[in-house]
């Protein structure tokens, strides 16, 4: 079995056990409209992980690893969440534009954008400060 056939295997598992979840709570179905997207969206792949760092030897290891799937699967946006970066921290790798956004302490969102048009959003201003949101148009 190949290692996108096993990746969409799998997927069908998740989908599958959480079909007897209750609505509402975050699993199951969220949502009854059975129209298909746009045929520009149908090929947008997105890769989300929680990175825990990225300035640290192990957590490069996974980002490498991460970056091998989202090649292999074609992935335009990878999301990164806990890079820890701070502020003056430089973070390039090759073929991506780096949207990030990095906190003084903990915390920090980052999109790795290919092959893809795209612009960044601002967020509104809430009250919370401990709400890290990024957003992205895709184009």
């Amino acid at each position: 079995m190949s290692f996108s056939s096993s990746l969409e295997h799998a997927a069908s598992l998740v989908t599958q056990n959480n079909q007897e979840c209750t609505e509402g709570l975050g699993r199951g179905p969220s949502s009854k409209n059975l129209q298909p997207s746009p045929a520009k969206y149908r090929s947008l792949k997105i890769i989300h992980c929680n990175i825990n760092g990225i300035s640290t030897y192990a957590s490069r290891i996974k980002l490498d690893a991460i970056l091998d799937i989202a090649e292999s699967l074609e992935v335009q946006i990878i999301a990164l969440q806990e890079t820890k970066l701070k502020e003056h921290a430089k973070l390039k790798i090759k073929v991506y534009n780096i949207i990030r956004s990095d906190r003084q302490e903990g915390g920090g969102l980052a999109f790795l954008v290919r092959d893809i048009n795209y612009r960044t959003i601002d967020n509104p201003q809430f009250t919370d400060s401990k709400l890290e949101i990024q957003r992205l148009n895709v184009i």
